[in-house]
């Protein structure tokens, strides 16, 4: 079977509303031990390393960047004509795309960061106390190797299912521009999922701004550019990873994460000009 078929699949609001349940019962089904014993996550440092409760509770936070990709494989193994499990994963076999695209997708978090800093310091903002923070194979905890790879493996399960599943489908009935839409607002809901073990990290400026306004907005750009690729799915991983690279490598870059935020939706708007909303691209089938 070819590999386009997992992207020329036909369109069904059944399939696509299975799969968007399925991402969210999988995901209350990652977060249940934090739910059932009443452990928050600044509290999870209490609870033994080497108990039950710690295993489940890490192992359902590291699943949970796996929930878009295991919902989008149940609805491809069990409904008929879905396009196939098979060919669903192959697609991150296609790679062969102009060098140009690669820059975009791995350079340019970077450059953004770098242009909020600048737009920071324009403002009266100081200069971060560290460009670059190496993650330490030592610690085990924030700014170590761990917590700097993960966020990098989960880029890819996560795009098998945004751009891997919803976007293509999305887009035979909506077009690119409101498909991308579409799958950046369930993205923006997907990434809550942290409100309910942590009631505190996430402030009303954060759910609006960072979270639904800079993922809507990154939905658009991925979107340019999973399309412009002709439907390249490992070049919207590797756009996905770029951003978690740059952020893990600059923690303190780019002034705020609303200033990033809005970087995004700058970049998204661009992009909305530029190319024809049924596609995102130059041409307009």
């Amino acid at each position: 079977m070819d590999d386009s078929i997992a992207r020329e699949a036909p369109w069904s609001p059944i399939q696509f509303v299975v799969w968007v349940v399925l991402l969210f019962v999988l995901l209350f089904l990652c977060i249940s031990p934090f739910l059932a014993r009443g452990v928050t996550l600044p509290g999870l440092g209490k609870v033994p390393g080497n108990s039950l409760l710690f295993f489940l509770c890490v192992s359902g936070m590291t699943l949970s960047g796996f929930t878009p990709m295991l919902s989008a494989i149940l609805v491809l193994a069990t409904f008929p004509r879905a396009g196939g499990v098979r060919p669903y994963l192959r697609q991150i076999k296609t790679w062969r795309v102009p060098a140009f695209w690669y820059a975009i997708a791995l350079l340019g978090p970077f450059v953004l960061l770098f242009l909020d800093e600048g737009v920071n310091l324009l403002r009266g903002g100081t200069l971060p106390r560290q460009w670059v923070a190496f993650p330490s194979p030592s610690n085990p905890g924030p700014g170590g190797l761990a917590f700097f790879c993960v966020p990098i493996v989960l880029s890819f399960t996560e795009e098998f299912g945004w751009r891997g599943f919803a976007l293509p489908r999305l887009q035979k009935r909506y077009g690119a521009l409101s498909a991308s839409i579409i799958v950046g607002v369930i993205w923006g809901t997907y990434h809550l999922w942290i409100m309910p073990i942590c009631p505190h990290c996430l402030s009303l400026t954060d759910v609006l701004v960072t979270q639904y306004l800079r993922l809507i907005a990154t939905a658009v750009i991925y979107g340019w550019i999973y399309n412009s690729a002709k439907g390249t799915l490992f070049l919207a991983c590797l756009a996905h990873a770029g951003h978690n690279i740059a952020v893990g490598l600059m923690p303190g870059v780019g002034g705020s994460p609303v200033m990033v935020a809005l970087s995004y939706g700058f970049v998204a708007i661009v992009v909305v000009f530029l190319t024809h909303p049924r596609t995102l691209t130059r041409d307009k089938s």
